[in-house]
């Protein structure tokens, strides 16, 4: 996520991130393990270690706090401040200026009948 704000995420989302973050990381420190035993230690590198660590990580910190905090510096005042920009908002901007010439010529026009 990217967002300019902190929000809270739901006990659902939550849950289901956790338990899956939970499974993969008991199955990859077993399957750490197993390599370890059986003299495979180089197959190891072939697992995303440090994306699992890092979901782990992640999982666990939103077992205490649902709040997702942002990582921008950004004040309470500029949060307030911003707004969701339609992806559309340059066809209308576009529209409304055909519209004003359309009207401009037909008020000229007007004026020289």
């Amino acid at each position: 996520y990217d967002f300019p704000y902190d929000f809270k995420i739901s006990a659902t989302n939550i849950d289901a991130f956790t338990q899956s973050a939970d499974r993969r990381y008991e199955k990859f420190q077993k399957a750490k393990e197993y390599l370890i035993k059986s003299g495979q230690e180089d197959a190891i590198s072939v697992f995303p270690e440090a994306d699992i660590e890092l979901q782990k990580s992640i999982s666990d910190k939103f077992k205490n706090d649902s709040i997702f905090r942002t990582r921008r510096d950004v004040s309470p005042q500029a949060r307030q401040a911003t707004r969701t920009i339609a992806l559309d908002a340059a066809f209308y901007a576009k529209q409304e200026k055909e519209i004003r010439n359309v009207i401009k010529t037909a008020i000229a026009d007007l004026q020289y009948d």
